[in-house]
């Protein structure tokens, strides 16, 4: 970028004028700009010359070589010198000049144009373009002066002979145009009764036959061939075909013989030589388009058809009759209404249209496009309104004269002035944990990169493109790598908006095209979006380590209750072995030693001790079954237990016992093997004073404070027994006191002995 100081200079006006032009949008707010200005080499410009204000603070010049100049009244921008595109027969004052339809080249290499908004007499409608780049008119005569006027002569077609060439007025008239002579010789078409066009007689479109022919006619059933040298039609269908009533807006004859012919209604493939319509193009191969009128047509070298579709841009269709590409202002096409096509070599197409022209590189796919800024008389061409000469000067007509060019000169001379590279000028987001929209202007310069928290539902970000020529034409593209798999489809709207991006480090990718049609360089951003804590890799892992954990607690905890159930069940087989199989083995031996006969009063003491024996076997088992039943599990069914035992035991003996509960409630629940163990213990210290003390009074109390349980159990008896309780029972209850990790004590008091149990509970 250049910068000029003016007439009077400041060096913060400049720096000022130099960020303004850069954070300048699409909205960009011009000052008064003259026309004139545009073909004008400048050396002194005033308020005269539409400058808004004497005192210029500073100039600069940008990109695509337009100048701006700043003063303290406004900004100023003067277009720069043109080159390549020379106009002809075009007036710079009007918006809408002399409108151009065909074209055509003597043998000399003279070429001529048909101006419909001129005249319609023949000596003042159509020009000769001259060596110095003026127009002279024609002056042509009809021969036979059944015409006087020439309506409808769009396109004019070369013969055997330099100079003599054909155009067609109507659907029933056919003129020759002979230079040599200046004369206008008109032919009548006369057509088969069932084949008669339909008025009005306008003809739209013609083509030029491999042979010299000319493919012509009013609509699709009237097409017809007509030989220039025998001057004679040969029309394709015999009778009246499906659709014969298509208007005919576009016709070719393609390489392989086939007739194409565009109509409002579609496009049609034709075999002129079985006089059938093989294929047609409608709706179903148009899918979303508006309109399906046919605008122009050309065959490509591979043999594929190119179709300017009106307001639907261009489209190409492959050898097997199928869409291959779809083009639109979208792509970079500058108008979505073609005019005309025509080739440049092997790689490029240009195509004029409704808002400018543009030239289709068809390797890379990219657009490049000119407008009025750039050159051309006017930015709308006219249909049939295309030429290349024999000296490869191309020719497009519009609404204000011709505009002919050198193809290679006008590129390279794009070429010389690339794309800006876009800036990214403000970033949205919204946080719906806090409720707040943010907003960023500032810091968004390269290298910077956004960081979304948790709570960031969408974001979004604006780009502008320092492209002044046509602001409103300029297209924006973005590639979010890591989301996306390739680039967008171009857009005019200038930013791009991500709804509930995943979590993760992402790249967006942007890049612009001016109205030119080039694309800037690549810009970069890059884009993190945090995870919510609870889907973070570290909170999965802690959460998955705690499902392994409780998993592994639940798997042991199984374990040990089937340990303990298994422990239970070994113990209660224990039980049974030692309380009932050894009583059932003494009773076995009772039984056998009873001899009735022999010793009668032996026998009969035997049975008594059996009777014992039996009784405390089922009292046993009793107290086996009690303490495995999952019904008697609560606090208040031990303690009918035990008073019911010490009734049993103490009362139909005469001893006097008192039972003290205290912190118990009767739902406490107990697990069965404290249960039994607690049991057994004081039954077996009850049994003792019962069977081995002289005791007349027994103390029980049974507690519970700070999770601990106490049994305590006191009797008034003499010590004399004491070795041999001792040793019968006392090993046997320290044994169950272990098994529910608890400590018993045993020994003799001033008034009898005490047996103490106290054990953890819970």
């Amino acid at each position: 970028m250049k910068v000029y100081t003016g007439l009077i200079m400041s060096s913060n006006v400049v720096f000022l004028s130099l960020l303004f032009l850069f954070c300048l949008g699409a909205k960009t707010c011009w000052g008064q700009r003259n026309q004139a200005s545009m073909f004008l080499r400048i050396e002194h410009l005033g308020t005269h010359e539409g400058l808004p204000d004497r005192k210029v603070n500073a100039m600069v010049q940008d990109f695509h070589g337009y100048m701006w100049i700043l003063t303290d009244n406004g900004i100023f921008k003067i277009d720069p010198p043109l080159e390549g595109f020379t106009n002809h027969f075009s007036n710079p004052d009007n918006r809408w000049g002399n409108s151009i339809r065909g074209f055509f080249e003597d043998g000399e290499g003279h070429v001529y144009f048909r101006c419909e908004s001129c005249s319609q007499l023949p000596d003042k409608c159509i020009f000769r373009i001259n060596e110095d780049g003026s127009c002279s008119p024609l002056s042509l005569r009809v021969r036979d002066q059944t015409i006087s006027r020439i309506h409808n002569a769009r396109q004019f077609f070369p013969t055997d002979s330099a100079h003599i060439f054909w155009t067609q007025l109507n659907a029933q008239l056919m003129l020759q145009v002979d230079l040599d002579q200046h004369s206008l010789v008109p032919y009548n078409i006369e057509y088969p009764e069932p084949l008669t066009p339909k008025p009005p007689y306008v003809v739209h479109r013609q083509a030029e036959g491999k042979d010299g022919a000319i493919w012509t006619g009013s609509t699709l059933g009237t097409l017809f061939r007509f030989d220039t040298r025998s001057r004679t039609p040969e029309f394709i269908f015999k009778s009246s075909p499906a659709h014969s009533e298509a208007l005919n807006i576009a016709l070719l004859e393609s390489s392989d013989g086939k007739l194409w012919m565009g109509s409002k209604k579609g496009l049609f493939c034709i075999d002129p030589e079985k006089g059938k319509v093989i294929r047609y193009f409608n709706e179903a191969d148009f899918p979303g388009f508006s309109s399906l009128e046919v605008n122009c047509l050309h065959e490509d070298t591979d043999g594929a058809i190119w179709v300017g579709v009106f307001n639907n841009g261009l489209v190409k269709i492959g050898q097997n009759h199928t869409i291959e590409k779809h083009y639109t202002t979208f792509s970079g096409l500058v108008n979505n209404t073609v005019a005309a096509i025509l080739p440049q070599g092997n790689d490029r197409l240009w195509i004029s249209t409704f808002n400018g022209l543009s030239c289709l590189n068809k390797s890379t796919e990219q657009f490049t496009n000119f407008h009025v800024d750039d050159g051309l008389s006017h930015n709308e061409f006219n249909f049939f309104s295309a030429f290349i000469d024999s000296r490869g000067r191309y020719y497009f007509g519009g609404m204000n004269g011709v505009n002919a060019f050198y193809p290679d000169e006008v590129l390279a001379r794009h070429h010389e002035s690339p794309e800006p590279s876009p800036l990214l000028t403000r970033i949205s987001y919204y946080d719906e944990y806090r409720d707040t929209l943010i907003i960023r202007n500032t810091g968004l310069g390269k290298g910077q990169k956004l960081e979304c928290a948790p709570g960031v539902s969408w974001f979004q970000l604006e780009f502008m493109l320092p492209d002044y020529a046509n602001p409103a034409g300029n297209r924006f593209q973005t590639f979010l790598e890591g989301f996306e798999k390739g680039w967008s489809t171009p857009a005019f709207a200038p930013y791009i908006r991500y709804n509930r991006l995943p979590a993760g480090r992402y790249t967006l990718k942007f890049r612009a095209a001016g109205a030119k049609g080039g694309w800037s360089p690549v810009e970069k951003i890059e884009i993190i979006v945090h995870q919510v804590f609870y889907k973070s890799w570290w909170f999965i892992a802690l959460c998955i380590g705690a499902l392994v954990g409780l998993g592994y607690l639940l798997v042991r905890y199984r374990f040990r209750q089937k340990l303990k159930i298994e422990r239970m069940r070994t113990q209660i087989a224990s039980d049974l072995h030692d309380e009932v199989g050894s009583s059932l083995s003494y009773l076995s031996f009772l039984i056998g030693s009873f001899d009735i006969k022999n010793a009668p009063e032996r026998t009969a003491a035997g049975i008594e001790k059996s009777k014992a024996v039996m009784k405390k076997t089922a009292s046993n088992i009793r107290d086996v079954v009690w303490a495995i039943d999952a019904r008697r599990d609560k606090a208040g069914d031990l303690l009918d237990r035990m008073e019911d035992f010490a009734c049993d035991m103490l009362s139909s003996r005469g001893l006097h016992y008192h039972l003290d509960i205290n912190g118990i409630g009767r739902d406490l629940v107990l697990s069965p093997v404290f249960r039994q163990n607690v049991y057994l213990i004081y039954k077996e210290a009850v049994n003792n004073i019962a069977k081995h003390s002289n005791a007349d009074r027994v103390d029980i109390a049974l507690r519970l404070k700070d999770r601990t349980i106490t049994l305590r159990i006191a009797d008034n008896g003499h010590n004399q027994n004491h070795q041999k309780v001792k040793g019968q029972g006392l090993e046997n209850m320290a044994l169950r006191a272990r098994r529910i990790r608890g400590e018993l004590s045993a020994q003799p008091s001033a008034s009898g002995f005490i047996v103490e149990l106290q054990a953890p509970f819970g």
